[in-house]
C-alpha cells in the first residue's frame, strides 16, 4: 500500500481575499484542471491539496499560499475555500 507524500508549502506572497476572479471550491470537492504554459495557483480561502502531474509529492496550500505550475493538476479541498490562476 502507496502513501502519497505531502509537502507542505510556505506562503510565497500574500493573496488578497477579496480577490476578483476567484474559483470557489466545497470541501472534499476535487477538480482536474489544465493549464497552458506557466501559471500560479493561488489559495485565496480554506485549505486545497494539490497533486501535480509526473511528481511525487502533493502540496498542501492554504490562504494566502501559492505554486507555480505548468502541467495537469487535481485540486481537492481539505475545507471550504475559493482559489484563482494567473
Amino acid at each position: 500500500m502507496n502513501k502519497a507524500v505531502i509537502n507542505i508549502m510556505e506562503a510565497v506572497s500574500p493573496i488578497d481575499p477579496s480577490a476578483a476572479g476567484a474559483t470557489r471550491i466545497a470541501k472534499g470537492q476535487t477538480l482536474k484542471l489544465a493549464v497552458r504554459g506557466e501559471s500560479t495557483l493561488a489559495c485565496v480561502a480554506g485549505q486545497l491539496w494539490v497533486t501535480k502531474r509526473g511528481e511525487r509529492a502533493d502540496y498542501i496550500l492554504g490562504a494566502g499560499e501559492s505554486l507555480a505550475i505548468a502541467e495537469p493538476l487535481v485540486v481537492t479541498a481539505l475545507s471550504a475555500g475559493a482559489f484563482s490562476l494567473a
